[in-house]
């Protein structure tokens, strides 16, 4: 008995159904590789282009949203990258280069991108040679870019890092050794003024090294911040004991007003590289009789932490300049004292990885705020 016509439809459709399955399998390559999108191909004379399913789902469209012309892939690539990615493929159809490579951002459905490496040949030409169907495969390559770029940044800061430390450190401590190489030909009515310069020179250094051998620790465990529960008033008032000495020498008022019941969820000896080199700064560019106040509490986002000085102040574009942090900045406290910025780019990057942020106010004549938000809550 004959299949009836209902039947082999049917049947037809089963079979479609398979070929469909086995030609996106086709195209996808099943490579192991991380990030294969599978297999392309492009009718050059139609300018039509088939490509697998996650091809088009990586950039957040479903199949039947997709165009099919090799058009509407190219007016998708980042106008940064789109004459390079098209002069591989111009050269490659020119026959100047065996195989086309490249890599390109590509704007996703909902106005991203997403970095794509795209590889592929030639692989049927008319009896003129000339082009007729180009394949290739391509891989999603936004998270090796992502990291590429982390490394980039890594080692341009560390660079940027080891020649400030060194011009920062080099200063305080020739100062020191000029300064003891000349006490001979200070008066005894000197020598008060000369300790002073002595161990403002010495506490910089202290302060530095601090820093340096966090960042150091940080570095070495791959960025990872160690974050607990800990009371917020302690370590303020321990940094705040660190520079008594300092601050009665210019006879500036040192203080501070936190609540004991504030607890921060982060790693405390962050937090106290952050606020050293905070009350460092403050005191730097604070006038013989001002003031530096340190301040807390709760906000919706966690602990609110600021230092508040009575100093010199700055104008806005030099503000700005501190928050965009990326070459030396120097200039001198109110005792002459000499620095580049580095601490403040330390405590940028430690809140960085501790997700918070600096953030800076100041009017000249009036003074500075600089504050940072950690997680944090108010204990019972």
């Amino acid at each position: 008995m004959l299949p009836s016509l209902e039947d082999q439809v049917q049947s037809l459709r089963r079979q479609v159904a398979h070929l469909e399955v086995e030609l996106n399998n086709s195209y996808q390559l099943k490579f192991p590789w991380a990030g294969n999108l599978g297999r392309w191909e492009w009718d050059y004379l139609s300018g039509q282009v088939v490509c697998s399913e996650l091809k088009v789902r990586a950039i957040g469209f479903e199949p039947a949203e997709m165009g099919p012309l090799v058009d509407d892939w190219t007016a998708r690539i980042h106008p940064e990258d789109y004459e390079s990615a098209m002069n591989a493929m111009r050269l490659h159809l020119a026959g100047e280069l065996d195989v086309y490579e490249t890599e390109y951002r590509i704007r996703t459905k909902d106005g991203g991108y997403r970095w794509f490496y795209d590889r592929g040949k030639t692989t049927q030409t008319d009896p003129q040679g000339k082009p007729l169907s180009i394949a290739g495969v391509v891989f999603d390559v936004t998270e090796r870019k992502r990291i590429e770029e982390q490394l980039r940044a890594s080692v341009e800061f560390k660079g940027h890092l080891i020649a400030v430390l060194s011009h920062d450190i080099r200063g305080p401590l020739g100062a020191i050794r000029s300064l003891m190489e000349s006490i001979d030909l200070y008066e005894p009515q000197e020598y008060e003024q000369l300790f002073r310069t002595v161990g403002n020179a010495a506490l910089k250094v202290e302060v530095l090294l601090g820093g340096m051998l966090e960042w150091a620790r940080l570095d070495q465990n791959h960025s990872q911040v160690s974050p607990k529960p800990e009371k917020l008033a302690p370590i303020i008032e321990e940094q705040l004991e660190f520079f008594e000495q300092q601050a009665r020498a210019k006879t500036i008022t040192l203080s501070s007003d936190i609540d004991p019941k504030l607890l921060i969820v982060a790693d405390p000896r962050i937090v106290e590289v952050v606020v050293r080199n905070l009350i460092s700064n403050a005191l730097k560019f604070t006038p013989a009789g001002g003031q530096v106040s340190l301040y807390a509490h709760a906000v919706a986002q966690g602990i609110e932490v600021k230092v508040v000085d009575t100093g010199e102040g700055m104008i806005e574009s030099v503000a700005q300049s501190l928050r965009e942090f990326s070459g030396s900045y120097t200039t001198r406290g109110t005792d002459g004292e000499t620095g580049s910025g580095l601490g403040l780019v330390l405590c940028r990057e430690f809140l960085r990885l501790s997700g918070g942020s600096l953030t800076i106010a100041s009017q000249p004549d009036i003074g500075s705020t600089f504050s940072f938000v950690l997680p944090g809550v108010m204990s019972p």
